[in-house]
């Protein structure tokens, strides 16, 4: 089973930064613990200017205290704010991949249309395996002109619908709400029947990630690895 570390193990670190990438690409939690991050999960975005940055939420405010959208906000503004008081910036996308250990994979994860081609151009310039993810359709369509990468549908409700979803989009993997699987190994079983790999999102307690894992999940989205050692 893949561990994937949600925005870099947003738990122990500022989320989507160029230190969070490093620190669970290289297998490291802190405290000395090492955690075996398979993938490392980012968010992307344009910023005014048109570069990709690395950022979750549409407005600024909740990470950075600053009152503003990414998208309405030049890169040099962006380069001035700080993650939950960190001494971390939001970095571009090309840092970010840069900054992964070059055997751990990376999920990059579109939080909007019309940037496909220039994710894939960032992302062919690195070494690492690298997974295109979206809730969106209209840009998993955008990734599959642009990039031989596979993809991920990402969904939180109707696992029938976002099932069949994922066949017309000819998806390689399914990225579902842990909810939907949690004691619903059946449907693993049918993902998995119709040719995709299952990974489950945000999984953060020891006896989903063993009940999930029994069911044969392919792999759990994690913001706080820690409880991994007990399971």
């Amino acid at each position: 089973m893949d561990i994937i570390a949600h925005r870099g193990f947003s738990a122990l670190h500022p989320e989507n930064t160029v230190a969070a990438v490093r620190a669970a690409s290289e297998r490291s939690a802190g405290d000395d613990r090492t955690v075996a991050a398979d993938f490392v999960e980012v968010d992307v975005r344009r910023c005014a200017t048109d570069e990709l940055v690395v950022y979750h939420d549409e407005d600024l405010r909740k990470l950075t205290g600053f009152e503003g959208r990414v998208a309405e906000t030049p890169l040099s503004t962006l380069r001035e704010l700080t993650i939950l008081g960190s001494e971390e910036s939001i970095p571009l996308l090309s840092e970010v991949l840069d900054a992964a250990a070059p055997d751990a994979g990376v999920v990059v994860e579109l939080k909007h249309a019309g940037m496909a081609e220039a994710v894939a151009d960032a992302c062919e310039a690195v070494e690492n395996d690298v997974i295109l993810a979206s809730f969106f359709e209209g840009v998993l369509r955008e990734c599959e002109g642009a990039s031989a990468a596979p993809r991920a549908f990402v969904f939180d409700d109707d696992w029938t619908a976002s099932l069949s979803t994922a066949t017309e989009l000819d998806c390689e993997y399914v990225n579902a709400q842990y909810h939907l699987l949690l004691g619903r190994g059946e449907r693993i079983d049918a993902a998995h029947d119709a040719g995709f790999r299952v990974n489950a999102w945000d999984v953060n307690d020891a006896d989903a990630a063993v009940r999930l894992r029994a069911d044969g999940v392919d792999g759990i989205v994690v913001d706080d690895p820690t409880y991994l050692d007990s399971i």
